[in-house]
């Protein structure tokens, strides 16, 4: 079982601005599905552009993540509409 962690306290504000009901089916989705990582689960996939990120999907929601496989860590570095999250931050 991994342990999920946030890498910023801004994804955490992020999800507070969510409506309650999508911010609820989000957080149960990540720890159901993070917790229990393998890499069979619908809906989680390595993204093609880097070494470390993965994505999992949620309705129209990605949450792009990184796996610790020695220490069992899963680390949430983005949570953010579809439509966006692949966009160049730069």
């Amino acid at each position: 079982m991994y342990k999920v962690q946030y890498k910023s306290v801004k994804i955490l504000k992020a999800l507070n601005k969510l409506h309650p009901q999508e911010r609820k089916r989000i957080i149960q989705k990540i720890e159901k599905k993070l917790k229990n990582y393998s890499p069979f689960i619908k809906g989680i996939k390595k993204l093609e552009y880097s070494k470390t990120l993965y994505r999992l999907r949620i309705g129209d929601y990605r949450v792009l993540f990184e796996k610790y496989n020695e220490e069992k860590i899963i680390t949430v570095v983005l949570i953010e509409k579809r439509d966006s999250v692949y966009k160049d931050k730069s």
